[in-house]
């Protein structure tokens, strides 16, 4: 029954308890029947009755001298009624409906795995500027073509496969090995030291060897040559690879004065929205006046979404606020702490291309602050690549 009310509509009607008796007799007379009828916080008897029925109701009731009060229209019917005298929300609702249809038919996202050295960033630009971008039309966006205007524009790349699951692009990257350039994979070159070092494992498996296991070779040093003296073919060229393992020392140096500057916020905070559409961006709401240069920006992206679908159409909240900088001053346990973290951070970057056998850590405090002295002894890859030309 109560979905019967909803769909054909119900009107809510209440009167005085002590005329509730005399009303459901006139009800019973008129043959309509009052449905949930029940008692009100403050007393009043109140019941439904289905919307077409409302109008007779309350015309036999003054007719009788029963003061019956309407409380509320409610309903499907009486939904439609309302929308339908508000025109804005009927264009709302149509313009909603437009965009989650369009919404369809446009690239929403483009997502990229598997690059390493290539930024993110930088591959959507040449991306776009191969016509993978953003509000992009669908029907008329060819991924193969894409790809291989990527592949030829960026001789860093040597494979790209794009993928459309929805409106989201998958892009799948892998990048050229070091010394696989195509313009210039031919050339002939030769091993060259980075470091000074004392060889541990050369391992050359194109071009002359040079060196041995416990040879000390410095910085410039060749390793391994690019030309080859043969007994039958004379001199030939090639272009050396291999690795020239090696224990290499390194020195970093970390200052931390006592004096410094220290970044106090002072309360003042502004912001401002951008409304979102696709990569397109347009200000709506603005707070930020006159901001001061020095200020941190937190900003906040949010995109709308319906039924778990995302839809091209968001919101960036940017918040400013303000600080100072006062002079403050670090006691020496505090600056030895800021300094075993900066150096912490300065090894762990150091060590992605090495392997730490020892470390040696010297302190140094004086009247300015202190100093950390750490000397890293390590095995690396100390060869690099260097092309040479043979002139005729």
């Amino acid at each position: 029954m109560i979905l019967l009310l909803l769909l054909f509509g119900f009107c809510e009607m209440e009167i005085e308890p002590a005329l509730a008796g005399a009303f459901f007799e006139c009800c019973r007379a008129g043959g309509w029947q009052p449905r949930r009828v029940k008692k009100t916080r403050t007393g009043q008897v109140c019941c439904v009755f289905f919307a077409r029925q409302a109008g007779r109701v309350l015309e036999a009731a003054r007719q009788s001298g029963l003061p019956l009060y309407r409380k509320r229209y409610g309903g499907l019917p009486y939904l439609g009624y309302r929308i339908l005298k508000r025109p804005g929300m009927i264009l709302g609702l149509s313009l909603a409906l437009t965009l989650i249809l369009a919404s369809r038919m446009f690239l929403f996202g483009v997502e990229i795995t598997g690059n390493e050295a290539i930024g993110a960033d930088e591959l959507r630009r040449e991306l776009s500027a191969c016509g993978l971008r953003l509000g992009g039309f669908l029907p008329k966006l060819d991924t193969d073509a894409v790809a291989s205007a990527l592949r030829q524009g960026d001789q860093r790349i040597a494979y790209v496969a794009i993928n459309l699951q929805g409106t989201v692009a998958k892009v799948q990257i892998r990048e050229a090995k070091e010394g696989e350039d195509k313009k210039t994979a031919k050339l002939p070159a030769n091993l060259v030291a980075l470091y000074d070092g004392v060889v541990t494992a050369p391992l050359v498996y194109e071009g002359k060897c040079l060196v041995r296991e416990g040879d000390v070779v410095r910085k410039g040093q060749l390793l391994a040559s690019g030309l080859l003296d043969t007994d039958n073919n004379g001199l030939r060229v090639t272009r050396a690879a291999g690795e020239i393992f090696a224990r290499t020392v390194h020195t970093y140096t970390v200052h931390v004065p006592f004096l410094y500057e220290k970044r106090v916020y002072t309360g003042e905070e502004k912001s401002e929205i951008s409304l979102l559409f696709f990569s397109l961006d347009r200000k709506v709401l603005k707070t930020t006046g006159k901001m001061t240069e020095r200020c941190d920006i937190i900003e906040e992206t949010r995109w709308l979404s319906v039924g778990g679908k995302a839809l091209p159409l968001g919101w960036v909240r940017a918040r400013y606020l303000a600080y100072e900088l006062i002079e403050a001053r670090y006691t020496v346990e505090e600056a030895y702490a800021q300094a075993q973290e900066e150096l912490s951070e300065l090894l762990y970057e150091e060590s992605a291309t090495r392997r730490v056998l020892s470390r040696r850590i010297e302190t140094v405090a004086d009247a300015e602050g202190v100093t950390l002295i750490c000397t890293v002894v390590a095995e690396e890859n100390i060869a690099t690549t260097v092309e040479f030309s043979i002139e005729p």
